[in-house]
């Protein structure tokens, strides 16, 4: 599959994307990680796949806001007793739920700017009101007039971010 994107220049292709649309994309090989060394093949990286189950940026963000909690019950260290390293070492058999938390937070950490879901979305003044978008279904249903909305918002489906160039 990657061979025949490659052939036909397919590519994620999104101007300003959404909240939601940041936190769907996979966190493993995402497109726009900041430099820095491949972590994909750590232990820690391979635990979170394997036992924790983290394949987007968002459940990796879920792993590792334990860290900033508010509760303040975590503790840095690979035998913390909190509620959500219990579980993780008892539900999913992580030995090191710290580390796996520490790493999640890494690899969110080098997200680019456009693609951090901790980044708010600055309007881009260009969205449609709420009432032309509900007079926009009502005249698709009706096969009527429909107003352009000229919004450079990307969100979901992932699938509508690829382009063929």
């Amino acid at each position: 599959m990657i061979k025949c994107a490659k052939k036909y220049h397919v590519a994620l292709d999104v101007a300003k994307p959404n909240a939601a649309l940041r936190k769907a994309m996979p966190i493993w090989y995402h497109p726009e990680l900041g430099d820095g060394r491949d972590v994909s093949k750590t232990a820690s990286a391979i635990c979170l796949r394997s036992r924790h189950e983290v394949k987007t940026v968002g459940q990796c963000m879920r792993v590792a806001q334990r860290l900033t909690h508010p509760s303040g019950m975590h503790r840095q260290n690979g035998t913390c007793e909190c509620g959500d390293c219990l579980r993780d070492r008892i539900d999913r058999g992580c030995d090191n739920p710290h580390r796996c938390a520490v790493a999640a937070n890494k690899l969110t950490l080098r997200l680019r700017s456009k693609w951090d879901p901790k980044e708010n979305v600055i309007n881009d003044g260009l969205s449609l009101t709420k009432d032309r978008l509900e007079q926009n279904e009502v005249a698709r249903e009706e096969r009527g007039r429909v107003t352009f909305d000229p919004s450079l918002t990307q969100g979901l489906p992932l699938a509508l971010t690829f382009r063929a160039f």
